[in-house]
């Protein structure tokens, strides 16, 4: 009896003084605050992620901060949807704010859609610390009142925060995205990057565009310089026109991926349309090829040099793709300036004469020509000078 209450009394001593935190080994951790963010670290600052969905390997996704993208590592090589995919569900973890909180462990974790119907999510930064590792489980039927000038309501999601520990805390969180669970849909596929181009519009150097058996070239000296066409004649742009150009070109997206084995490309291609791209960072040319399409079809296959996929493009707009392949300019008329002089400020303060000369005056062209600094003067064939209206 004496050496039991002797180890009591020990015990109690280290729990007063700290050496054996008993007490709060007992008791269970409080749960996050309603209305607070579900994580308080800096998510903003991921660079590694990884998901693994039911039935599905593990995907891998890391940002690559020279190029500003974001790739898959894992199942799959290829460039990654970093603004709708990654960058989206980065975002829905950012703004997940709690709504309500309970605690379940075991069997109970099925009812909120944990275990094997939920989402498991693994978040580092790029000195691969662990910033967030969490589960989403599924959607709930409460909605979360946004007071404002309109009232507006918020679809809410159970989650686990799994880097908490085994605390047993589920959390109802506001879910930003309106509905997180779309973006897991058929196998993670939107996840890969539909776009053929991952354009930064900077950086371009040249754009060759070859359709109708006819190649347009672009070409710019210098990021600051104007775009000039090259070929098939030497000509300028109209810079809204090439600027059109390029934002079609960018937002070009394919309504579908698939692998490459999966689908029967022709080896003939003629009637097919093809934009190769450079830029100022890279030697390195991207082509993007596309295949005649079949008649009557609203869509068509197509690949880039790149990228181990097939695209299927739409040829028309469709509720999921306003920018299709037949916008792309099939001529330099679509390109070309219609002005027929381009002349700036520093030209037309150089400019020092003017000859005229039409069907009916070839022999007696109109002469409009000036001194340094001295205004403009009609020259008249016997050298006869009269002023004029410049401004005319």
């Amino acid at each position: 009896m004496l050496i039991l209450s002797t180890s009591i009394l020990a015990v109690l001593s280290l729990i007063q003084v700290g050496r054996i935190d008993l007490a709060s080994e007992l008791q269970p951790q409080k749960a996050i605050p309603v209305g607070q963010p579900l994580f308080a670290a800096n998510l903003r600052t991921t660079s590694d992620l990884k998901l693994k969905v039911t039935g599905l390997p593990e995907h891998h996704f890391a940002y690559d901060s020279a190029t500003g993208l974001w790739n898959g590592l894992s199942p799959w090589s290829d460039r990654a949807d970093g603004p709708k995919a990654v960058e989206a569900l980065v975002k829905f973890a950012i703004n997940a704010s709690v709504v309500d909180s309970i605690v379940a462990k075991g069997a109970e974790l099925a009812k909120y859609g944990f275990g094997s119907e939920s989402i498991a999510v693994e978040c580092r930064d790029s000195q691969d610390t662990l910033i967030a590792q969490f589960e989403i489980g599924k959607a709930s039927a409460w909605k979360k009142k946004i007071e404002g000038k309109e009232e507006t309501f918020l679809p809410t999601v159970y989650m686990r925060r799994i880097d908490a520990g085994n605390d047993g805390h589920i959390y109802l969180c506001s879910d930003l995205a309106g509905n997180i669970h779309q973006l897991f849909n058929s196998k993670l596929v939107n996840f890969r990057d539909h776009r053929p181009f991952a354009l930064n519009v900077d950086t371009l150097k040249q754009i060759s565009l070859w359709r109708s058996n006819t190649e347009i070239v672009l070409d710019r000296a210098t990021p600051n310089s104007s775009w000039l066409i090259t070929k098939p004649l030497e000509l300028q742009t109209d810079r809204k026109a090439v600027m059109k150009f390029l934002a079609n070109l960018s937002k070009l997206e394919a309504i579908n991926i698939f692998s490459k084995d999966d689908i029967s490309l022709p080896e003939n291609l003629d009637g097919s349309t093809q934009v190769t791209i450079t830029t100022f960072d890279s030697d390195q040319q991207i082509t993007l090829t596309v295949y005649p399409a079949e008649e009557k079809a609203g869509s068509t296959f197509a690949t880039v040099n790149n990228r181990n996929v097939v695209f299927e493009l739409p040829l028309i707009a469709t509720p999921k793709a306003s920018n299709y392949i037949t916008q792309l300019p099939d001529s330099i008329n679509s390109l070309r300036s219609r002005t027929m002089l381009q002349l700036n400020q520093t030209d037309r303060a150089d400019l020092r004469s003017i000859i005229v000369r039409t069907p009916n005056s070839l022999s007696d062209p109109v002469l409009i020509a000036r001194l340094p600094s001295e205004p403009y003067q009609l020259i008249r064939a016997n050298n006869q000078k009269e002023a004029i209206n410049e401004a005319a």
